[in-house]
């Protein structure tokens, strides 16, 4: 071994040619352990230092002021007693490699290289870093070259950040892999900004993280950027913020937790691309103070998709989906997902939404809230439930079709239960529930107006239906439209009024009950068509306050058939009308 006391280690200089170091223990009590450096801007010389166990003020320090490389292994630990415990700094590539834990009082590693040139980096090995008033391992590449970190050892810092990485506008691929990593205060466990314009970004967590922040950061920064973002954390990530992936660029954005992600005062997962691609898939997520999944894309016009899928999620919003182009947005929950503070999910889109569920999605306002204007689609085994807001509030501003398709119940304590709308270029709504509960006043449990000029409405209800005002209402509304209304109850309805189901347009309405239906405060079975046939078939019907059936037709035939009694008090049991002269249609 090599000991010192105020003096240097070992003291390796050249001017212009190489520097090689091969040493076994290196120590210094009182200055830098190992010092390797090639001093001169036009020499060539590579600076390469291999040692064992390594002790110093700062470890290792391995500078090259010229144009060659510097490589360093450490086959111990390495350990900065005032600074660092290596520092490497050069203008073209540079690699470490480190077996040991590496200990710096400030940085655990500095790395400085390719400065005007277009050396990679590589930081690499079995070990781990740990950082004092600093990071754990700091990073900059300062030329064309990639940058590459696969570090399976713990890391961590008390007073700084674990793994920061930055690039410039010239820089190659990052790629940063680590195992477990800690850091208190302000500081993220995993930091990697890119200001290139051509560069992936790669991060990937395999072991736990913890941080004061942020416990994952990725992120291209460059407008013009053409690059990816890809971040994977394969254990838990637990911070004030979890995941936060922002692609400023054209590339897409593309996230993946394994592990639970729990954040407190920030987000459990944010992704963003501004153009490209957005993917989230995630396992448990959850926010004590925020929305716990934000994934967006910003960009207007731009073509780029949004999706997401989940396991548990609960934020206070608990997933929030918005694509500001023309790109379709998807969201598929596994498990529970819940906004304890606003909506349970909240999609925006301009192209086509699709959700899926397979567990309830509960929200303190809506249980979902969602806007598009394609194909929308929402479909599972799960239910809704809403709070102050309506369980389900959709909203279809575009050309497509609307399908819901859910088979457990839906509740909402202060709003309606499923509220769906189109437009005129709307071409159609199909909606099947389970059982629906709105009792609020004033609240229906399915409430479905159509503005389309073509399209058909079709509600049908398979469990039982319970609401302070209409049970299941369905109405075409524009009178140049050409669809039909179809309603099927094949549950009970107990609500202030049993089913409204009119057509101001040409086409036919239709009403099926299978179950009893009981109004409390209006008609039991209202149903009416300003140009097509109306048709109705019931079981038992009974309405306090209003008819028990009413049928009308402006123009065409209206025909009753009653399976069970039909009573009504204060209005007639059964109304059935054509209402303009000269019509063919009969009753």
């Amino acid at each position: 071994p090599v000991t010192a006391t105020s003096g240097n280690g070992i003291f390796a200089l050249s001017a212009g040619g190489n520097v090689s170091v091969t040493a076994g223990d290196v120590s210094s009590t009182g200055n830098v352990a190992i010092i390797a450096q090639q001093t001169a801007g036009a020499g060539v010389g590579d600076v390469t230092v291999t040692a064992g166990t390594v002790s110093g003020t700062t470890g290792i320090s391995a500078t090259n002021a010229g144009s060659g490389g510097i490589g360093i292994v450490a086959n111990g630990a390495v350990t900065g007693t005032a600074a660092e415990g290596i520092s490497a700094t050069g203008n073209a590539g540079v690699s470490v490699n480190v077996a040991n834990t590496v200990t710096g009082a400030t940085r655990g590693v500095s790395v400085v290289g390719g400065t005007g040139g277009a050396g990679n980096i590589s930081v690499t090995g079995t070990g781990g870093f740990v950082g004092g008033t600093g990071d754990a391992v700091n990073i900059l590449s300062n030329g064309a070259g990639s940058t590459t970190v696969i570090v399976a050892g713990a890391s961590s810092s008390t007073g700084g950040n674990g793994f920061v990485v930055r690039d410039t506008a010239l820089g190659g691929n990052i790629s940063v892999t680590t195992g477990a990593v800690t850091v208190a205060g302000a500081n993220n466990a995993i930091d990697v900004r890119s200001a290139s314009t051509t560069a992936n970004l790669t991060e990937i967590a395999n072991g736990n993280i913890q941080a004061g922040n942020a416990g994952m950061v990725g992120a291209i920064l460059n407008a013009a950027a053409t690059g990816n973002i890809d971040v994977t954390a394969n254990g838990s990530v637990t911070g004030r913020f979890g995941v936060d992936a922002e692609n400023l660029g054209s590339g897409s954005t593309t996230v993946k937790t394994v592990g639970a992600v729990t954040a407190t005062s920030g987000n459990g997962i944010f992704a963003l691309s501004t153009g490209g691609n957005v993917t989230v898939t995630a396992g448990s997520v959850s926010s004590t103070g925020n929305t716990a999944i934000i994934a967006q894309q910003t960009k207007a016009g731009a073509a780029g998709n949004v999706s997401v899928s989940t396991g548990t999620v609960s934020g206070t919003t608990g997933i929030v989906a918005t694509n500001a182009g023309t790109g379709t947005v998807g969201i598929t929950a596994a498990g529970a997902v819940t906004g304890t503070s606003a909506e349970g999910i909240k999609v925006t889109g301009n192209g086509a939404v699709s959700v899926n569920v397979a567990n309830t999605v509960t929200g303190a306002t809506r249980g979902l809230s969602l806007v598009g204007a394609g194909n929308i689609s929402v479909t599972g085994s799960g239910g809704f439930v809403g709070g102050t807001g309506d369980a389900v509030n959709i909203l279809n501003n575009g050309a497509g079709t609307t399908t819901v398709t859910i088979s457990a119940p839906t509740s909402s304590t202060g709003g309606n239960g499923f509220v769906v709308r189109d437009s005129a270029l709307g071409s159609g709504i199909n909606v099947t529930t389970g059982a629906v509960t709105a009792l609020a006043g004033g609240q229906n449990a399915i409430d479905v107006r159509s503005q389309s000029l073509t399209g058909n409405i079709t509600a049908v209800a398979n469990g039982n239906l319970q609401a302070g005002n209409v049970g299941m209402l369905a109405a075409i509304l524009p009178s140049a439209a050409t669809g039909n209304v179809d309603v099927t109850a094949n549950g009970a309805i107990t609500a202030g009024f049993g089913v409204d189901a009119e057509n101001f347009g040409k086409g036919n309405t239709t009403v099926k009950t299978v179950g009893p239906v009981i109004a409390t405060n209006g008609s039991g079975i209202f149903a009416l068509s300003t140009g097509g046939n109306v048709t109705v078939t019931s079981g038992n019907v009974s309405a306090t306050g209003g008819t028990g059936i009413f049928a009308q037709s402006s123009g065409g035939n209206v025909a009753i058939t009653a399976a069970g009694n039909v009573s009504a008090t204060g209005a007639n049991a059964i109304t059935a009308q054509q209402t303009t002269a000269g019509a063919a249609g009969t009753v």
